[in-house]
């Protein structure tokens, strides 16, 4: 199965709703273009970023410059995003 925004956001939104832990997370932003990074992420470097190219690869991205994964396997795609979501629950309970 190629990967498009479409499958992405739907599979995120099965995933999400089957787990108390991610059920109000967001998907990581996403777009065709790693310059793209700031434009959806801002200055926070080290937040993922996800970008679709043509042929259903996702590249995971942590900053315009930085890819941590390559993958046209959707189930990864969804295990790192859901870290990513983790990650930002915990230091966002670790803040208060």
């Amino acid at each position: 199965m190629q990967i498009s925004a479409y499958a992405l956001k739907r599979a995120w939104h099965q995933v999400a709703a089957g787990s108390d832990v991610l059920d109000d997370a967001m998907l990581p932003p996403t777009g065709t273009s790693p310059d793209q990074y700031e434009q959806h992420v801002g200055e926070s470097h080290g937040r993922l970023f996800l970008v679709l190219d043509d042929d259903g690869t996702v590249r995971g991205h942590t900053g315009p410059y930085r890819e941590v994964f390559v993958t046209q396997d959707l189930d990864q795609v969804l295990y790192f995003a859901a870290e990513d979501a983790v990650r930002k629950l915990a230091e966002h309970i670790a803040a208060r």
